[in-house]
């Protein structure tokens, strides 16, 4: 009886083992300190939000949530409870009027967080932002030895020695983050331990990057991994950092490169036409700017494939690829001049991913969506193809038909055109009804008003949420105003702005009278300038659709001033 009772006492007094999956955060090159990122390959990363504060809080909250905040500095203040192993929030009401916890309860469902400490039995602020509790504001700590809740991811936020210790007491999953990022990066590195993890490399699908993860996803990947695509790592693929760090300081080279390379052909054009000259190395350089959101496109595509190292090859290659295209198409279609670049950027554009190009979600810094230049590329060549088609015999079937394939297999194919829904179904449609002269040039308000949403709009309200981050979980569902505000002060439009200026000023009253002449003898102008006014409207509500707009008026543009400048065949 003495043995029986000695037995059932070890049992009691031997701690459980605890079944809870557990969060574990280290400070960067604290858990894997001998392998150095940059140089080995690395198969799972963070893709953090944009930092808002000074110490990077905010992008704490996006685990503890499922969304991005501003936040405040005050998140991390905490009080301890005396005579308790206890911390009381001191922002605790900020975060019930925030509405951090109802976006915990609607995105992180199921999910509630508890703290676990360190060997210490201490923790960092940041495991105490985690673990917060939407039933009170004061957060209890639980020893590695202690019986852990059931039904809580346990947080820890420690270094090696603690992570070791968890390794043999925990027997569920453990997901190591490397937080905060390194300086000047937006992503960090995390690893998948313990048992219960499906085979493969997961994907983030709002990324659909090997490998990287959104914050916001992390305690969910953590607790229902199930919910997340896992695949095989493709043959020689680098790692999700470097195509970040590629992106990041690629895409401002190459799009400077292309608008200083735009306004250089502005400026002497405008001379040109001022002077009555035609150029047929001025209308090459048009074409082949024409060319240029095409061979970004297909370059990121070829780079995914041959390799990070010649990324910048690769794109010369997809533009030489593209005008040779465009040079076959025009060679059998000698009166429909732009008809060639036309549809070698729309192929381009529909048959590429654009995932691993500057118009994909890695070179994006807010909410992922639609690259609204690259919709803008895709439109005005679409509408430029209705335009030449529309000439032809049964032009109004070819070129409607054309919408609704595009539409129908884009809804199929979950391509990037609709992913946003049916939104941009209306805008092929458009572009039909413009190029073939259905829509007249004065009806662009009449057209931009199909947008859906515009009766919403007065529903939901307006927020204004730096790179997406919320101020509150009520701007969650709201327009954007800052998309708005960013645009308009884009380098793009006040470079415009600029040269409109220049020309105003500078432009002669024959230069005047030429894009007159240009605008009543070429009716793809008329038509690119409506679809343009379109977007403009539509993107009241849609910001996309005005960086759509400025790239159908670039191309109305270009289009305007070939004609300007190509020399006139003879017969």
């Amino acid at each position: 009886m003495r043995l029986l009772w000695a037995l059932i006492l070890v049992l009691f007094s031997v701690p459980a083992i605890a079944s809870n999956p557990v969060l574990v955060l280290v400070q960067p090159g604290a858990y894997d300190p001998i392998v150095e990122p940059n140089t080995f390959v690395h198969p799972y990363w963070v893709r953090w939000p944009a930092s808002f504060l000074p110490d990077n809080g905010n992008r704490l909250l996006s685990l503890a949530s499922g969304l991005d905040w501003q936040g405040d500095p005050a998140d991390a203040s905490f009080e301890e409870v005396h005579g308790q192993v206890a911390w009381r929030s001191r922002n605790y009401s900020v975060f019930q009027d925030r509405g951090h916890f109802r976006a915990q309860r609607d995105f992180l469902p199921g999910i509630s967080h508890a703290l676990l400490l360190n060997l210490t039995g201490g923790t960092r602020r940041d495991g105490l932002v985690l673990a917060l509790d939407p039933q009170a504001s004061t957060i209890h700590g639980y020893r590695l030895a202690d019986r852990w809740p059931a039904g809580k991811t346990m947080v820890l936020a420690g270094a090696g020695d603690d992570l070791q210790a968890v390794k043999k007491r925990a027997t569920d999953r453990i997901l190591v983050v490397e937080y905060p990022p390194r300086v000047g990066q937006s992503w960090s590195r995390f690893w998948l331990e313990g048992p219960g993890w499906p085979s493969g490399v997961v994907t983030d699908p709002s990324l659909g990057i090997p490998g990287l993860v959104r914050a916001s996803q992390i305690s969910l990947l953590l607790s229902q991994p199930e919910k997340f695509p896992w695949r095989p790592a493709p043959d020689g693929w680098p790692g999700a950092n470097r195509w970040l760090a590629f992106l990041s300081t690629a895409r401002p080279w190459i799009l400077g490169f292309v608008g200083l390379f735009g306004a250089i052909l502005a400026v002497a054009g405008g001379y040109l036409v001022s002077q009555e000259k035609r150029s047929p190395l001025m209308a090459a350089a048009l074409r082949g700017l024409a060319l240029a959101p095409g061979a970004l496109l297909l370059g990121g595509g070829l780079t995914k494939v041959a390799g990070l190292n010649g990324g910048y090859v690769w794109i010369g290659v997809a533009w030489l690829a593209l005008a040779g295209l465009a040079a076959l198409i025009d060679a059998r279609n000698g009166s429909a001049h732009w008809l060639g670049p036309a549809v070698a950027t729309l192929a381009a554009s529909l048959l590429v991913d654009p995932t691993y190009s500057i118009f994909g979600p890695l070179a994006q810094t807010g909410p992922v969506a639609v690259s609204g230049e690259l919709l803008g590329a895709a439109l005005a060549s679409f509408t430029l193809i209705a335009s030449a088609v529309s000439r032809r015999r049964h032009g109004d079937t070819v070129a409607f038909s054309l919408a609704g394939f595009l539409a129908g297999f884009g809804v199929l194919a979950a391509a990037w055109w609709v992913r946003d829904g049916w939104i941009l179904t209306v805008w092929w449609t458009i572009a039909a009804a413009v190029g073939l002269g259905r829509i007249p040039g004065r009806a662009w308000l009449a057209a931009g008003l199909l947008t859906p949403g515009v009766a919403d709009l007065f529903l939901r309200g307006v927020s204004f949420s730096p790179n997406g981050l919320l101020a509150s979980y009520r701007d969650w569902h709201r327009l954007n105003l800052y998309e708005h505000l960013r645009f308009v002060v884009s380098p793009a439009v006040l470079g415009s702005l600029f040269l409109l200026a220049v020309g105003a000023v500078f432009g002669s009253g024959f230069f005047a009278h030429q894009l007159r002449s240009a605008w009543r003898e070429r009716p793809e102008i008329h038509a690119l300038a409506t679809v343009a006014g379109a977007c403009a409207v539509g993107g009241l509500t849609y910001p996309p659709l005005l960086h759509a707009a400025l790239i159908t008026l670039f191309a109305a543009a270009i289009v305007t001033f070939d004609w300007l400048l190509r020399p006139i065949a003879t017969l």
